[in-house]
Parts: structure tokens; C-alpha cells; sequence
């Protein structure tokens, strides 16, 4: 008789549990203006070619570069402060020589002899200067279409990466912590 009486009020207790709880509004469906006013604002992921470097912290004459393509395929890496003046040298020695009638129907390679983690290659047409980087770090490599540039050195296309890689690289290394 006991374990009956207990039995219901288990049930009654559940019962009563059940009936405490509130009950959530529900939400109307969103209208098709509503819905573009959400899209409209919207985070989307970057598109693109993209690059980015800063020197680590911690870690005196070390610097972290990240260069992508617009396929979203990345090569990230940890560089020394020698392999990053080198890659400084390198952009702007394939800038310079693509504001030149030098070499035109041809295309180029720049790359540093004491370090093979970086290269541009500069096609040069009788108008413009086409640029492609590439980025090696370990086993990973990507190479990314980096813009043109006209000889007077204005973009060409819609934005000349290759310039603001180098901006970037002389901002790093200017603002790197002093060794």
C-alpha cells in the first residue's frame, strides 16, 4: 500500500510539474523584407587574395605571416626577422623593375639567395606589369595573383596587392619590438 501511495504521488507530482512549465510563444515567420534587412547586414567571410604579418611578441626578430588566394587556400608560418628583409628586398626590387621597359614579354623571377620561403614573379606586358607571389613555409606553398600595375606604377586592376604587401612588410618591421 505504500509503494502505491508513493507511486501516485510520484505521478501526481510529475503531473503538476508538467503544468507549471511555460510555454514559449512562438514566433511568427519573417517576412521576405525582413529577411533582406538581416542578410543586408550580414557578416560574410573575407574573399580574396589577403595577406597579413606582424612581429610576435615574445619572440625577438620573429614575425607571423599569413598570405591567402582567392581559393582560400593559405600558407601561415613563423619567419625570422633575415627571411622577412629579404622578402622586403624582394617586392620592391620586382616593384622597381616593373615600372622598367626592361624584359617586356617576358616574365621574371625575384627570389633571395639566402632564403627560399619567398618569390615574385613579374610578367611584364607593353602596357603593364602582372605580379604573382609566393609563400613557402614547411611543406605548404600558395602563390597569389597580386595585381598590376601600369609603368607610371597607378593599379590597374582593381587593387594592386603586391603594393600593399610591401606597405605592410616596411609597417612590421618598422613597429617590431627593438632585440
Amino acid at each position: 500500500m505504500i509503494s502505491t501511495l508513493k507511486a501516485l504521488s510520484m505521478i501526481l507530482l510529475f503531473s503538476v510539474a508538467g503544468f507549471a512549465q511555460d510555454k514559449k510563444p512562438t514566433q511568427k515567420p519573417l517576412s521576405q523584407e525582413e529577411l533582406n534587412k538581416m542578410d543586408a547586414h550580414a557578416m560574410r567571410p573575407p574573399t580574396g587574395a589577403s595577406f597579413y604579418i606582424e612581429a610576435i611578441k615574445d619572440a625577438m626578430g620573429q614575425y607571423s605571416v599569413l598570405l591567402g588566394d582567392s581559393n582560400n587556400r593559405i600558407v601561415t608560418g613563423t619567419y625570422q626577422g633575415s627571411e622577412i628583409a629579404a622578402f622586403e628586398a624582394v617586392l620592391s626590387s620586382a616593384v622597381d623593375f616593373a615600372r622598367t621597359d626592361e624584359a617586356v614579354g617576358q616574365t621574371s623571377r625575384f627570389a633571395d639567395k639566402t632564403t627560399k620561403s619567398v618569390f615574385v614573379d613579374v610578367e611584364k606586358t607593353p602596357k603593364a606589369s602582372k605580379y604573382w607571389v609566393t609563400l613557402i613555409y614547411g611543406r605548404s606553398k600558395v602563390t597569389v595573383d597580386c595585381g598590376a600595375l601600369d609603368r607610371s606604377g597607378k593599379a590597374v586592376s582593381r587593387s594592386a596587392l603586391i603594393l600593399d604587401i610591401l606597405e605592410k612588410v616596411k609597417t612590421a618591421r618598422a613597429n617590431a619590438p627593438s632585440q
